[in-house]
């Protein structure tokens, strides 16, 4: 078993190393992507770009999906067009990044991020710094962080274009860095969340040495930028596993460093207590259709302790929103995270002195609670933190279907007309 492995690793670098480096082809009777389950803008950005005479494939986590059976939230696409040439082409496009630049496609319902191939610089520590510098598809696959990432897939052909052994990673469910783990992970931290996060979501396996390579970087992850972080903090809130992520993340040694205030939770006395919110949470988000209210739950659930004890009854709101401030501002939260769950503890607060009053308050505060944008979050956090007798009182609202909506204006259109018209063919005596 070592010596294959051994031997794998071996071909990788001679691979690595190789100028004229030949990629594996993949066909359609081996892979088993079907065709049709690519998005179709995806596919019109492509043809576009490859009819103006570049090259154009779908790339990275769309096609690792796909492979595992899943189904991709994003198709990104890679090719040879620079930034300023895609964007003559597509009148939607729009160029974004500082580090390095991209094209973001806009479509009706989504966006394809489109980016082009990048070189891969050789320095003196192996770690790139400037990412502003184009290369060729064998050279992009080579840049990119895990093998699982580095596959090309072409819509024409049906081909997956791999040039690192990441089809086999896949097989395998393993998580590889392409280049050597401290140096990847030097390069980009980042880079040390997500291989947590894949190895959970995509339920792979992460290697020892990468393992032992991330609890020895982890405090590398302060180096980025605090926005960089917010979204992998969203990102794993979102995910279906977000308990189980953060538990692996605390467990590396990452956490303590990328959300202190979670891994105090996860980590102290409490901690069975903060394990058990997370799985609820895990099961009740997806009631949210918005990702700002899965968020806000998050937050509110995992902050719900540590404010309650320093809230100053003269000034409840104030003493919610400083204590909120101090925790959440840190991690650049936006200020509607912050007021939406002062909001929820302030009402929390008032609805529990009300249970034993005359039912009239009571009920007055919970019509006007029902009309807010954050009535479900705050049902959902009341079902969490386990409170059964106000839990008893609050019941989700749902959400009338759109259609029925149409419906109903236009009828009520049709029925304006008829008046209208009534009115006028209307002969006075």
């Amino acid at each position: 078993m070592a010596d294959g492995e051994n031997k794998e690793n071996r071909n990788f670098l001679q691979m690595l190393f190789s100028k004229n480096n030949k990629p594996d082809l993949i066909p359609k009777d081996i892979h088993k992507i079907d065709n049709s389950l690519i998005e179709i803008d995806a596919k019109k950005v492509i043809y576009r770009l490859k009819r103006f005479g570049y090259q154009a494939y779908i790339v990275g986590g769309a096609i690792r999906d796909l492979l595992l059976g899943k189904k991709p939230k994003d198709f990104d696409v890679a090719t040879d067009a620079k930034p300023n040439e895609i964007k003559k082409i597509f009148c939607n496009a729009r160029l974004i990044g500082r580090r390095f630049k991209l094209v973001h496609i806009i479509f009706k319902d989504r966006i394809i991020e489109t980016a082009t191939f990048r070189a891969n610089i050789k320095t003196k520590k192996g770690i790139i710094i400037n990412d502003n510098k184009f290369g060729t598809i064998e050279e992009d696959a080579l840049r990119r962080d895990f093998g699982i990432n580095a596959l090309y897939y072409d819509i024409e052909s049906e081909n997956i274009i791999d040039y690192v052994n990441g089809y086999k990673d896949i097989q395998k469910r393993r998580i590889r860095t392409l280049k050597k783990a401290d140096i990847s992970f030097l390069e980009d931290p980042v880079r040390m969340i997500r291989a947590i996060k894949y190895s959970i979501l995509l339920n792979c396996k992460i290697e020892k040495k990468i393992e032992n390579s991330i609890k020895k970087n982890s405090s590398q992850i302060k180096k980025c930028s605090p926005f960089r972080l917010l979204e992998e903090i969203n990102k794993i809130i979102k995910a279906e596993k977000a308990k189980d992520i953060l538990v692996k993340l605390a467990s590396s040694k990452l956490l303590k460093h990328f959300i202190p205030i979670i891994d105090e939770e996860i980590r102290g006395d409490n901690s069975k207590l903060y394990l058990k919110r997370l799985e609820i949470f895990d099961k009740e988000k997806d009631n949210l259709k918005e990702i700002e209210e899965k968020i806000d739950l998050f937050w509110s659930i995992m902050l719900f302790e540590k404010v309650k004890s320093q809230i100053n009854n003269e000034d409840p709101i104030l003493s919610i929103s400083t204590c909120l401030k101090n925790y959440l501002y840190v991690i650049k939260s936006p200020r509607k995270t912050v007021e939406n769950i002062t909001k929820i503890y302030y009402n929390y607060i008032k609805i529990n002195g009300l249970i034993q009053e005359p039912k009239e308050e009571l009920n007055s505060v919970i019509a006007r609670m029902r009309r807010t944008k954050y009535y479900n979050v705050f049902v959902y956090f009341v079902k969490i933190i386990g409170d059964k007798e106000v839990e008893e009182i609050f019941k989700p609202l749902k959400k009338r279907n759109s259609k029925h909506k149409k419906f109903r204006s236009k009828k009520k259109k049709k029925f304006f007309k008829m008046v209208k018209t009534e009115k006028n063919s209307t002969v006075p005596n």
